[in-house]
């Protein structure tokens, strides 16, 4: 009976340690790493999403700011109309202190569905995001900053 208790108590504690191992630690993960390779993405959800249209009006993208609770971190995905178009998108803290160094970018290269690297924003961080984009025309579309809490 005891090696039968023994032998639960070893696969208990190895099979913890795997599933521990398998989440990503919120502290092991840095500002730009790819949410979807660090598995961050897997519970993520949508803090806000906006359409953004160009200057004549034509819808050019979707813009969705994303959270991880696991791993404490926001990210900005974009869903592009024309993925000819090419754009670019920042992810920052709104706080006075933040460095110029804590912020998130992603370029869209020619794809239509692409995302920035996730920024360390645990809880109720807000946030700015600022897209831009050129269009075939090489017509500069900037939108106007966001502000996320």
């Amino acid at each position: 009976m005891k090696k039968v208790l023994s032998s639960l108590a070893v696969l208990a504690v190895g099979l913890t340690a795997t599933l521990l191992s398998a989440a990503p630690a919120s502290a092991q993960i840095t500002d730009g790493a790819d949410p979807q390779a660090s598995g961050c993405s897997a519970d993520a959800y949508n803090v806000a999403s906006w359409p953004a249209y160009d200057y004549s009006g034509t819808y050019q993208a979707n813009v969705e700011l994303r959270y991880s609770p696991r791993c404490g971190t926001n990210w900005v995905r974009v869903t592009q109309q024309n993925a000819a178009y090419q754009m670019t998108a920042r992810l920052r803290l709104d706080i006075s202190t933040a460095s110029p160094g804590q912020f998130a970018r992603g370029v869209g290269n020619g794809y239509a569905y692409w995302w920035t690297g996730m920024l360390k924003a645990p809880g109720s961080t807000c946030v700015l995001v600022d897209v831009a984009g050129t269009t075939s025309v090489t017509q500069t579309l900037n939108w106007p900053t966001r502000r996320v809490c």
